[in-house]
């Protein structure tokens, strides 16, 4: 087996450079290593992997993003296990998957390996005339895409995780959102059934539990029963949406009725305005009204 770090040294305000030296500091076993130093670029070093003949483990060395890049590059090749040692901010993907935490943990992996490979479910969501993209923890489309696309892009997230604050930014961009974000109708079909939900805040689709630096929108979702877990957030006035999100780290968030939850391991959903979507809180586009995602 090869071993391949993937390495973000940006991820966590600088924290994935301080836990990659000391990764490699420590390592024993032979392996190669890469930087990943722009957006997209962890897909292309993955992608180059995808025709070897040899065993691979390609490690991630970041936050979700990093993770998102090295699985939408890889994922699907027999032949490619892939990990990951947490250094974001967010790290969703390590409360709801089984990571690496130490260097010890990947060298025993490294020789033992063959008795320890499972598989999981990666979610794949298409907007209407765009590619498909592959998702880990969860895409949607709304409110929550709307703060996490501009969270990534703001100095404010950046500042907190310096300080060991990065959890808080989320919750305050959720405050500014709910007096700036526009509601919007929308239809899912999931089989035969065709459910109509009015002033809906966000669709979440999730494949894992976790989003928001740990908020846990999705209790029931498991990453390996073939099944995705849709939270509908809908007709409810922005104080009660807040009061949602405060109930959301706990998952106790489904106990409101205004928060519907389906089960379908395809779908298709119609939107009435335009509005944000994201990949794993990455930014993957403007859906437009009438636009078909599924």
């Amino acid at each position: 087996m090869k071993v391949i770090f993937i390495i973000n040294e940006q991820a966590g305000a600088g924290k994935g450079a301080k836990v990659w030296n000391k990764i490699a500091s420590q390592l024993t076993i032979p392996y190669t290593a890469h930087i990943s130093n722009y957006s997209g670029h962890a897909i292309q070093l993955a992608k180059q992997y995808t025709a070897a003949e040899e065993s691979i483990l390609l490690l991630a060395i970041g936050g979700d993003g990093t993770i998102h890049e090295v699985i939408e590059g890889a994922a699907g090749f027999n032949h490619i296990q892939i990990g990951a040692m947490k250094a974001g901010s967010g790290n969703d993907f390590a409360r709801g998957y089984h990571i690496f935490k130490q260097v010890s943990d990947v060298e025993k992996y490294y020789e033992h390996h063959s008795s320890s490979v499972s598989a999981m479910d990666l979610g794949e969501i298409t907007l209407l005339d765009h590619p498909s993209h592959s998702f880990v923890n969860n895409s949607g489309i709304g409110f929550d895409a709307f703060i996490t696309t501009t969270l990534n892009q703001s100095r404010l997230k950046r500042w907190l995780n310096y300080v060991k604050l990065g959890r808080l930014s989320y919750m305050l961009l959720t405050i500014w959102a709910l007096f700036t974000f526009k509601r919007f109708n929308a239809d899912i079909q999931i089989g035969e059934q065709t459910y109509c939900f009015r002033n809906v805040w966000f669709i979440s689709i999730c494949n894992g539990p976790y989003f928001g630096g740990g908020m846990k929108i999705s209790p029931s979702s498991r990453s390996n029963d073939q099944q995705l877990e849709l939270t509908v957030v809908h007709d409810l006035s922005r104080i009660k949406l807040l009061l949602v999100f405060m109930t959301v780290f706990w998952g106790k968030h489904v106990n409101f009725r205004e928060v519907k939850m389906l089960q379908a391991d395809q779908f298709s959903i119609k939107v009435d305005a335009p509005t944000v979507s994201h990949v794993d809180g990455e930014f993957l586009g403007y859906v437009s009204a009438g636009t078909l995602i599924t």
